[in-house]
């Protein structure tokens, strides 16, 4: 699809994402995501995966 890498975002919470979180361009875990995927994301959010974590990604880093 000749989209880059520095063109993606990703957001996780989990061990598993850690892969997709190293790929992303930007990669972001919320705010209770496993110690190992926050060691390893660009950001954090402040917020839960319960509370609006995506939103606030996306308010926060993608829009600006």
């Amino acid at each position: 699809m000749g989209i880059k890498r520095n063109e993606i975002a990703a957001i996780g919470d989990q061990h598993n994402d850690i892969d997709l979180i190293e790929y992303a361009g930007l990669g972001i875990a919320v705010a209770n995501a496993e110690d190992a995927l926050k060691e390893k994301a660009d950001i954090v959010t402040t917020s839960t995966n319960n509370e609006n974590a995506v939103s606030e990604a996306i308010a926060q880093f993608l829009l600006n």
